[in-house]
């Protein structure tokens, strides 16, 4: 990437792009000298963290570069072209140490805003899963996902103190300075650790009224060493030409698994392939070994089915149900996935918990990250186990938005729509988009 970044300083000098951030907003100890140092020594941490997840990963590291502020806005700042990105957009990058929380806000004409405050790991942590209690989402998990035999579910948690709780959570990730630099911005990607994308961001307040997804679309990006990266801007014609959909696939005899079907599912998928002109795999027909004789050659990738997160064991323990001969000869785990040479321009995991995995600094690691780097430049992920019910309305909006709108426009539109017949953000939140707003 260093050796286009003069060439792209240049060019946003003669724009007239540079880093102006007279306008900038600081946290108080933070100001613009103390911000930038601080985000170079961040993003220097922020490539040992992706080097270590690749290496948990078992693949190669990735090709990866510290980069300043003035770097990053002059690759925003493109007008045209594979690595441009559309003009109102803003990058939201964080770094968590055991002392604080920092997070920079920047676009195409540098620093926006910048903030630290002594939030540390735990509380983080905490955080995440004191909202994930009080959106009540384990209380869906009771009646839809997949479960071990013989393990009980958690007992479904009363939606109380939520919107007092949803505060505290949006002022530790958007503080007062983070939040008036997000004026006028159509898109906002952010780059964090595992235990901030494990968050529906989507959710978060920016005042009293809104939340970030009334204003922008909000998409998480794998990391910096991502940023930039020629991407083939989208194109719902191309993309929708051959996909490969699959719906409610039925997975073999276990003895460990119990596995309830998936009606809406499999709804959801022939209702796509219908819009698409497309087939479908859904039951016995949905198996393993035929999704990947041409899952490498689709154009886009549509999973309606069962999935499953590991904290523990990312790659082999996080996977999707795909029929087969027995139960575990379907799954489609992590690890093979990242093998792929996939020319698919989306992929979207209708499934429970795509988005999660184990959670590390570098970023999540399970199975959305697999399908990324196996080469889908945006994957439709989710954070919790879905509601059958609000999914099918979510993912028909999604559909049909899709034909003439990027995923991450089609998405954000879709869960507004979603918001209006299902209000409660456990069924309508779970979504997000990973990669590329682009």
């Amino acid at each position: 990437m260093r050796r286009c970044m003069c060439l792209l300083m240049l060019l946003a000098f003669i724009w007239g792009l540079g880093a102006d951030v007279s306008q900038a907003q600081f946290a108080p100890g933070f100001d613009k000298a103390q911000a930038s140092r601080a985000f170079e020594a961040a993003t220097t941490g922020h490539v040992l963290n992706v080097q270590r997840v690749a290496e948990i990963r078992g693949m190669s590291q990735q090709r990866a570069t510290t980069l300043t502020i003035d770097e990053v806005a002059a690759v925003m700042a493109q007008p045209d072209g594979p690595t441009a990105y559309y003009p109102r957009t803003r990058l939201l990058f964080y770094a968590l140490d055991d002392q604080s929380l920092s997070a920079w806000l920047i676009d195409r004409n540098g620093l926006v805003a910048a903030s630290r405050a002594p939030h540390t790991r735990q509380q983080l942590s905490d955080a995440a899963i004191g909202l994930r209690m009080l959106l009540n989402v384990d209380g869906i998990a009771r009646s839809r996902s997949v479960r071990l035999l013989g393990l009980s579910l958690p007992a479904a948690t009363t939606r109380t103190r939520l919107d007092r709780d949803l505060d505290d959570v949006s002022a530790m990730l958007l503080p007062k300075t983070i939040r008036s630099g997000l004026k006028d911005v159509d898109h906002l990607m952010v780059i964090g650790p595992g235990a901030i994308t494990s968050i529906p961001l989507a959710i978060l307040k920016l005042d009293r009224k809104a939340m970030l997804i009334d204003r922008m679309t909000v998409s998480v990006s794998p990391g910096l060493y991502d940023f930039g990266q020629p991407v083939e801007r989208w194109q719902g014609a191309i993309a929708l030409a051959k996909p490969l959909i699959v719906g409610n696939p039925l997975v073999g005899p276990s003895t460990l698994w119990e596995v309830p079907g998936l009606p809406g599912a499999e709804a959801e998928a022939k209702a796509f392939a219908a819009l698409t002109n497309a087939s479908v795999l859904t039951g016995a027909a949905a198996r393993k070994d035929t999704i990947l004789r041409d899952i490498d050659s689709a154009s886009m990738l549509y999973f309606a089915a069962h999935g499953v997160a590991s904290p523990d064991d990312p790659m082999s323990g996080g996977f999707l149900m795909l029929a087969g001969d027995d139960a575990e000869r379907g799954f489609l785990r992590a690890g093979e996935v990242q093998r792929r040479k996939l020319k698919a321009r989306l992929v979207v995991l209708s499934a429970c918990q795509s988005g999660l995995g184990m959670p590390h600094d570098g970023g999540m690691i399970g199975l959305t990250r697999a399908f990324r780097s196996a080469g889908a430049p945006r994957v439709v992920m989710s954070l919790w186990s879905v509601s059958d019910d609000a999914t099918v309305v979510l993912m028909d909006r999604f559909q049909r938005a899709l034909q003439r709108n990027m995923p991450a426009t089609a998405l954000r539109m879709a869960m507004l729509e979603t918001r209006k017949l299902y209000p409660e953000p456990r069924y309508w939140a779970p979504f997000a988009l990973y990669g590329t707003p682009r």
